[in-house]
């Protein structure tokens, strides 16, 4: 496919200095009117140490571009792009190289926006995202970040942008109005966004947090059915107003004290209990606990349930429930709540740290059903110390 030169012949320009692989690769691009890239400029380096393929070959034939990122990854791009394009927002991806040459990086950050000259011509930078000759610590902890997540990261951030300009936005409004009434609702509106923002970062550093612990390392004394029960009343308001009732049931064989992390306990229960009473608009929300018999290693663990009469979940999102940043309903309802997709996911999170896990069932003939399982060890009070027995005691005993 032939290239629209974005200037005259540049060819027998000053040489450009070549480029390492760290090296920020400064580049021009040219859209059509549907997003696609029609042309390409690198105005100071040259492209083939980054991108594998000549600056005269990238700029004589923009279809080069795409054939130097994985193909798996090129669909997702060219699509992201066209959106950024329709948007006129920043463009900002990370793509699997798909050159695997040992010198070449396994991940490519790309980040471009609109110039003010021509919207049609977006300038910015392509750079390496941790080499394989990086430290072993950072290429691995990088490769560990699946490309769905990679690609949910960036999308991340025209979620987080939407409240702000909707704060920055309303903030400005506010200033130049001298209606009361029109002022009283840019602060409703500010403050919906900032409670909208707040909860979407806390979710991000949850998880994030969550990902780097091996384990909870809570040590909790926790009186277990007065928790459970205590948690669910705080939902009871919640319920009321949607017409809803709540129930809880436990089996014999529940113990009464338990050692664990309290918090991340009840984040996990939170989390279901949060999401069975938004999905659910009549009926019941229930919290089952009960006693799971001991495994082969004489491990005791708490079975954990969150069941509704809701509308339940088609079969194809069943599969990405638990990955991060999905979610049932579409992006616009996840951001009118300050939601980000990541519920279920830390709630897998804190079932792992608990030696456990988490899975989705049906419930028929309507309803879902979120089956959580945590280890928690039995805390049995200590026992008295017997009395000394005194000399005085001995004389009598005696």
């Amino acid at each position: 496919m032939g290239t629209v030169p974005l200037q005259p012949n540049e060819t027998q320009g000053p040489p450009r200095r070549r480029s390492g692989i760290d090296t920020p690769l400064a580049c021009e691009v040219r859209l059509d009117a549907s997003g696609e890239i029609i042309g390409l400029r690198f105005p100071e380096c040259e492209p083939d140490a980054l991108l594998g393929s000549t600056r005269k070959d990238l700029e004589t034939d923009s279809e080069c571009f795409w054939q130097t990122v994985h193909r798996d990854d090129r669909s997702e791009a060219h699509q992201m792009l066209r959106t950024a394009y329709a948007s006129g927002e920043p463009f900002h991806i990370v793509v699997r190289q798909a050159d695997r040459r040992p010198s070449a990086p396994v991940w490519r950050q790309i980040c471009l926006r609109p110039t003010r000259a021509d919207p049609a011509v977006w300038s910015g930078w392509i750079t390496a995202v941790y080499p394989l000759h990086a430290a072993p610590g950072a290429a691995k902890a990088f490769a560990d970040l699946h490309w769905e997540e990679g690609i949910a990261f960036n999308l991340m951030r025209h979620e987080i942008r939407m409240p702000l300009n909707a704060i920055v936005g309303f903030s400005e409004l506010l200033e130049h109005t001298s209606s009361k009434r029109d002022q009283q609702e840019f602060v409703k509106r500010i403050n919906e966004s900032s409670g909208a923002l707040l909860r979407l970062m806390q979710s991000i550093l949850d998880y994030v947090r969550l990902r780097g612990q091996t384990a909870s390392g809570g040590m909790d004394r926790i009186s277990l059915q007065p928790f459970l029960a205590e948690t669910l009343e705080h939902f009871e308001a919640c319920a009321r107003t949607k017409g809803l009732h709540l129930a809880f049931s436990a089996n014999a064989e529940l113990p009464r004290r338990v050692i664990g992390d309290i918090e991340l306990l009840r984040k996990l229960l939170c989390i279901l209990l949060e999401n069975a009473l938004h999905y659910t608009t009549e009926g019941t929300v229930r919290l089952e606990a009960k006693a799971l018999p001991p495994d082969d290693f004489h491990d005791r663990k708490i079975q954990l349930s969150v069941c509704d009469t809701g509308d339940g979940i088609a079969p194809e999102h069943v599969a990405r429930l638990f990955e991060p940043f999905e979610g049932v309903e579409d992006v616009t309802h996840r951001r009118a709540r300050g939601a980000a997709g990541l519920g279920l996911a830390i709630a897998s999170e804190i079932c792992r740290l608990h030696d456990g896990s988490i899975h989705y069932e049906p419930r028929h003939p309507k309803g879902s059903c979120f089956v959580a399982t945590v280890r928690l060890d039995s805390w049995v009070e200590p026992s008295a110390p017997p009395a000394s027995v005194g000399p005085d005691d001995q004389k009598e005993q005696s």
